[in-house]
Order: C-alpha cells, then structure tokens, then sequence
C-alpha cells in the first residue's frame, strides 16, 4: 500500500511537493542554512527558531537508541514548518561542534558540495560560497555561520538561489563520548530562484518537504563526522540505503507519547549500526477511540476518500478480520497497480496491510493503536524504505545521497498518517 511518491492531498499538491525536495538537497548540501535571501529580504521580519524544549528532549531520549528522532511542526504551513530532529552523536560534544562549525571541511563528508569558497572569519563568526548539485540544478549561496555558544551554532544565508531559510544547532552532551545533537530548519522555497520555484510551487507542504529531508541529510551526516573525527572506523556514508528488518515493528508506545498528547508527531527511524534504515515509525494522538481507529483502516473500500491519490478501489474478498482491494495510483509521477490486504492482529491493536500482487507485492506495513490515558488513542504507522516506488525526480535526490531516502521516507509517511487519520 506504498504510496510515496504521490503522499499529498491532490495531485496538484503532489507536483508542488514534489519539488520542495530539490530544495531539500540544495538546503543539505551545506551546514543548513538560516535567513536573508539577499539584502532587499534583510528587511524583512527574520523568522525565529525556537530553543529545544528540556521536557521534551527528556521523552524522546530512550527513542534515540533506535536512531534519529524528528519532531514536524506545522507540517502543512508553508514557511512556518520547524521540524527539529535529534541524533546521538558517539563522539565529545567539542567534536561535533567542531564538526558543524568548520565550513572549510563541509566537502570532505557532504557528497552534493562542488565547492566550498571560504571569505574570511571575524571572531565568532565565518562567512563562506558553496556551490552544489542537486537533482537538475546547480545551487550556490553565500553562508555566515555563527558560533552563538559551545552549546549552539547559527548558519545564516545573505544570498541563495533556494530562497530564504534558516537553522539551529544546540548540543547536549550525554557523557564525555556522546551528545545529543539537535538541528531545527526553516525554509521558504517558494521564494526561492524561477527554475525551483517552479518546482516548488506554493504547497502548503513543500517546506515541511524540504526541511524534513535536508535535516536528516545533513544531521546524519554530521554524526558520522564527528564519529569518525572521534576514532570510529566508518565509511562516510553506508554502502546501502536501507537495511530491512526482518520482523517489522515500532517502538513501544512510552512516556514519549507524551509528545503526542501534546499534539505533535514523532517520527522514529530505526538505523543499523551501519547507518542504514531498517525500518521507520510515526506517532499521532488522535481523539477518537481505539474502535474508529480500528474500523477506518480494516474499511478499505472507503481508503480512497481521505488518501486521494488512491483510485479504482475495489473490493475483492471482505471478512471482520480480512479485506483484501485491488487499486491503482492516480498520478502520472509514479503509477502504480496491485493488489494489497489488510489483516486484524490477533490482538485486534494492530493492522497489517501487505501487498499481494503488481507493484505492491514487497510491500509490507503496519498501524499500531492503543488507547491514550484520559482518552483518545495514540496511533503508529511504520514501514520500510519508501524508495521502491519513488518517482523519477525523487530517485534522482535518493541516488544522490543515501540518507535522502530516510528524510523522504520520513516526510511521505508524516503525511501519509496525517491523511489516514484525518478527522479522527
């Protein structure tokens, strides 16, 4: 029932989204960017990026175990999109500081950078050109990054070809060998160059798009940096993008729920010790009862009305446990046809829904739901690699950099479960 290439709203929100992950490359192709996009925008109000919350770095810690963890805020809200993301970084917190703040070594683990123009440091600060391949385009900026503490690094833009943005690094050290390490993007590709902009479009979610893949680009790729500055014996990038895992399952719902009560999502990539993904999670509360939760996913002929790009549904076997569709996408970016089942656990808390024929035949998920104190339900989706049925454009970005497919796999499965609980 994979459907990433087309996770949007209509279609024509899946041809703006699309591109905002053109943006994304660009954006993660150096060490994230922040806010002007020339001098003319200095004028205008610079965004904010708020300081990581103490609670709920706390909640979301143990995730960490299992690899990154990243928190979307205002997923459909054009420019206001935040999402921050966490990694455990097994190195001194001096290190992956240094890591960040040494644009003259951007290009020895950012596979995208062509090149890297230092223009002179001035105290805390040091001001830099980069250009960069990204998917069809060549990108370049000028970059400021700034040393705020050795708890917090800012990289300002005061000129792109991507539009204005902007991110902050905090650190959080664990131990004398390992730190938290927490980036927060934003960006505004619909400011950005006619050539992106036309890729990018207005979609209320092609920031989210952008910010999600940049971030965990980049954040992994600072990890392994630091990891590797810090005596660790590892390739820059894993020989595979993903690592499927044999039983497919979440995390277990936890105090990170709280984060989910709190009304945000909680996205959770599980990563071998390699760094490729062997399987991602995402969490949601939603108010309605474990039953309504239950019933939309096991009703399969009615999938159609709130993931819409899924079309020519029809039922082929149907029990209380057992419903098994046939179906095809309804978009030209990447069609597909099959058919897929959905299976009642035995514990009737989780749902299976499993390709059986076409181009659905490897693909493999599952919903977990479980009643929230107070009410309500807390809800996780997790799969595998959404790479399989990437369009062409987005094969172009995984193929650039392996951890592209994580933080698009990521973004599509946000929204995937975004739509799928819609209403609830």
């Amino acid at each position: 029932m994979k459907q990433p290439s087309v996770l949007a709203l209509s279609r024509r929100t899946v041809a703006r989204g699309l591109g905002s992950s053109l943006a994304a490359l660009c954006l993660s192709s150096l060490a994230a960017p922040s806010y002007a996009q020339d001098a003319g925008a200095a004028a205008r109000t610079t965004p904010s990026i708020a300081a990581i919350d103490p609670a709920e770095l706390d909640a979301i810690r143990p995730l960490l175990a299992r690899g990154p963890v990243i928190i979307p805020r205002a997923v459909d809200q054009h420019a206001n999109s935040r999402p921050t993301i966490y990694v455990r970084v097994n190195a001194p917190m001096a290190v992956a500081h240094r890591v960040v703040r040494s644009p003259d070594e951007y290009q020895q683990f950012v596979p995208a950078l062509a090149n890297v123009e230092l223009q002179g440091r001035t105290g805390r600060r040091t001001a830099f050109r980069f250009r960069a391949t990204a998917a069809i385009f060549d990108v370049s900026a000028d970059v400021r990054v700034n040393v705020v503490s050795d708890r917090r690094v800012d990289v300002d833009i005061t000129r792109s070809d991507f539009g204005p943005a902007g991110s902050r690094w905090e650190f959080f050290a664990e131990s004398p060998t390992s730190t938290v390490v927490a980036l927060t993007v934003w960006c505004d590709p619909a400011q950005a160059t006619w050539a992106i902009r036309q890729f990018a479009n207005s979609s209320a979610y092609s920031a989210s798009s952008a910010n999600i893949t940049a971030e965990t680009v980049l954040a992994l790729a600072v990890k392994r940096r630091a990891e590797i500055l810090a005596g660790r014996r590892l390739p820059i990038r894993p020989t595979s993008a993903t690592n499927p895992s044999a039983q497919l399952a979440g995390p277990a719902f936890g105090p990170w729920s709280s984060v989910l009560r709190g009304g945000l999502d909680v996205v959770s990539i599980e990563l071998d010790a390699q760094g490729a993904m062997r399987s991602l999670s995402v969490g949601r509360y939603v108010a309605s009862a474990e039953d309504i939760v239950r019933r939309r996913l096991m009703e399969a002929q009615y999938w159609n009305q709130y993931w819409l790009w899924l079309q020519n549904v029809r039922i082929l076997q149907q029990t209380a446990e057992r419903v098994r569709i046939s179906t095809t996408l309804g978009t030209p970016l990447a069609a597909g046809s099959g058919e897929v089942e959905a299976r009642l656990d035995t514990s009737r808390q989780t749902v299976w829904i499993e390709g059986r024929t076409g181009d659905f035949t490897r693909d493999r998920q599952r919903w977990d739901f479980q009643a929230a104190p107070g009410g309500g339900t807390f809800v996780m989706y997790t799969g595998h690699s959404d790479e399989a049925h990437a369009a062409w454009f987005h094969r172009i970005l995984m193929d650039r950099d392996v951890w592209a497919v994580a933080g698009l796999s990521g973004y599509w499965k946000v929204v995937m479960i975004r739509y799928g609980m819609w209403a609830l």
